[in-house]
């Protein structure tokens, strides 16, 4: 159960039994599949983001879908 007290809330970590957490994860990652992916992909693209290498832990997972866009610098907002 969270603590809370004013702004600051307390989330404590419990232990569960690695055959809970795989099938946490499995569920996760097939929800992820069936409803989220393609819509959140999609409006990433549509924001500019592009296809870019997968790299670090995901590296090698043929599910992973990494994605970038280059950022610019506004020149109203530069100091000057």
């Amino acid at each position: 159960m969270p603590e809370t007290s004013g702004d600051v809330t307390i989330v404590r970590r419990e232990y569960s039994h690695p055959d809970a957490v795989r099938l946490i994860a499995e569920l996760q990652d097939l929800y992820t599949r069936i409803y989220g992916s393609p819509a959140a992909i999609a409006l990433y693209r549509s924001a500019g983001y592009s296809d870019i290498p997968h790299y670090g832990y995901y590296a090698d997972n043929p599910d992973t879908v990494s994605l970038a866009r280059k950022l610019r610098a506004d020149p109203e907002d530069s100091p000057g």
